[in-house]
């Protein structure tokens, strides 16, 4: 049950009639009667049914400590034949009560899950930053870099692949090297381009190396 049905679950078991106003501020957040009374009938718009001498007010007020607005209301209940008794009062301050722990209770637990979302996005974060961080190492070593260098490439790489930093280094980490898929820095490129031939010149048989070498020396100038 909440504010907005409370006036039609108070009708007719409780009483004859029920008014609810709640404010966060100035104005009413809403209102709402059961019975409804009819626009053009003389109580449309009061506070109070007719009959003053019939009715129980039960105001409240409740301060917030999960940063939603607090807010405060009253409830009105009336009877069309009696006044109302001290335990009526009793029972309309426990449903009033009862309501606004319930409310408590949901606003809390929405804290509460935003709380656990803003843990679990910083545990993902600090995983990311760490991931990079390893997988840095793993390409300074890789290719003898920086550790500027290295983060560079990685970012690099990244953009190049149209792939995520985070994704990257955890595929790094886990094949325990950075696959080449792009341009290296300034600072890798002579390293880079020195390995590249001699993964080229070792895919040469060794029969045509001591040919291409022979044919060298021949066309060498004699000082």
């Amino acid at each position: 049950m909440t504010f907005a049905s409370l006036a039609r679950a108070c009708v007719p078991e409780f009483a004859d009639g029920c008014d609810v106003e709640l404010s966060a501020g100035t104005e009413p957040v809403f209102r709402i009667t059961h019975p409804a009374r009819p626009a053009d009938g003389p109580a449309h718009g009061a506070a109070q049914p007719v009959v003053s001498g019939h009715t129980l007010m039960t105001p409240f007020r409740v301060v917030s400590h999960t940063g939603c607005p607090s807010y405060a209301g009253v409830v009105t209940h009336w009877w069309n034949g009696r006044a109302p008794s001290e335990g009526d009062a009793v029972i309309a301050d426990l449903m009033v009560r009862h309501l606004s722990a319930l409310v408590a209770q949901e606003r809390l637990r929405g804290a509460v899950a935003r709380a656990e979302d803003r843990a679990a996005s910083l545990a993902l974060e600090s995983i990311a930053a760490r991931t990079v961080n390893i997988a840095t190492g793993v390409v300074m070593r890789q290719k003898r870099l920086t550790a500027d260098a290295a983060e560079r490439l990685l970012r690099q790489s990244a953009r190049i692949g149209g792939t995520g930093l985070a994704q990257l280094a955890s595929a790094v980490v886990r094949g325990g090297a950075l696959r080449d898929s792009g341009a290296l820095p300034e600072s890798a490129g002579s390293a880079a381009r020195l390995g590249a031939a001699e993964r080229d010149l070792a895919l040469i048989p060794a029969d045509a190396r001591v040919a291409q070498a022979a044919a060298l020396s021949r066309r060498a100038p004699v000082s």
